[in-house]
């Protein structure tokens, strides 16, 4: 698996854990927030990608 690949997969498990803590309500916008006071950088588009 690529470098990418892996980055995506484990941005995806905290994506999840942000999800389901806000009651699988919020879009990639506010999810990118929460990944952003988490203290990952990443953008809103690639979230909005790995929601897909």
């Amino acid at each position: 698996m690529s470098n990418r690949t892996l980055e995506d997969n484990r941005l995806l498990k905290l994506i999840n854990a942000f999800y389901v803590a806000r009651g699988g309500t919020y879009g990639s916008p506010w999810i990118h927030v929460d990944l952003r006071e988490a203290g990952e950088q990443c953008s809103v588009n690639r979230v909005a990608k790995v929601m897909r």
